[in-house]
Formats: C-alpha cells, sequence, structure tokens
C-alpha cells in the first residue's frame, strides 16, 4: 500500500521528486528565528524513498526550536505538498529555502499557509484584551 500511494505521488508530481541541495537555501545563524518561514529538512535525515523536495519543504509553526538561541530544539511545521503536521529537532534542518528556488508547487500552499498565520496572529492579539 505504501509503494502504490508513493508512486501515486511522484506521478501527480514529477516535479517534486528531485531534492533540494545545500546551495538552494541560506544556512541557519544560531540565534535566527524561523517562524513562519519555509525550512528545507536535510535530506539524510529522511528514508531513501521520501528524500524528494515533496519531503523537504515546511512552513514553521512553532516550537521552542524556531526562535534563536532557546533551550529547546522541536520545530513544529506543516509540510508545503500534503499539509502534515510534523516534529523535527532544529539540527535535522538544513537551512530556510531562498523565495528564488521556492518550487512553483509550492508557491500557492505557502501562500495559504501565510494567510493562516496571519489570521492566528490577528485572533491572538483580540483574545490578548482583558474585558473589566
Amino acid at each position: 500500500k505504501q509503494v502504490k500511494k508513493l508512486r501515486n505521488d511522484r506521478s501527480v508530481n514529477e516535479n517534486s521528486i528531485m531534492f533540494i541541495k545545500e546551495n538552494e537555501c541560506s544556512k541557519l545563524k544560531a540565534g535566527e528565528n524561523i517562524k513562519n518561514k519555509i525550512i528545507v529538512v536535510n535530506p539524510k535525515t529522511l528514508r531513501p524513498e521520501y528524500r524528494t523536495a515533496s519531503e523537504q519543504l515546511y512552513f514553521i509553526i512553532g516550537g521552542n526550536g524556531a526562535r534563536g538561541h532557546a533551550r529547546g530544539s522541536a520545530v513544529f511545521g506543516i509540510n508545503l505538498y500534503n499539509g502534515n503536521h510534523t516534529r523535527f529537532e532544529r539540527y535535522d534542518v538544513m537551512g530556510t529555502l531562498k523565495p528564488e528556488n521556492l518550487p512553483e508547487w509550492a508557491v500557492k500552499n505557502y501562500n495559504s499557509l501565510a494567510e493562516i498565520s496571519e489570521q492566528e496572529k490577528t485572533v491572538k492579539k483580540g483574545s490578548d484584551k482583558i474585558e473589566r
């Protein structure tokens, strides 16, 4: 079943088969905040059958590892290809994707996620007010 699913995913989006290389992203700096950015997961941390661009690109939504100089290393993100929520360690992140290297298939999903992130910020600001 898993092999059929992989074949189907790859036949639908042939451009996602190639993985993203280190020179296509910007290395993370120690104090860099990566929340609300697109990160690239190092393909070496993925199983061989999942070493594709569609499994490397994530929109970061939180985690201690998303903040610069944090004690924790957990990074939570949403896969740009399939929308699955995933947890990584900060040391699994190869870097942030350079905007010019964002694949066409990921642009629409990224724009949707960025809009959702902005809406969440607005909702949080509204809930911070205490009525007396």
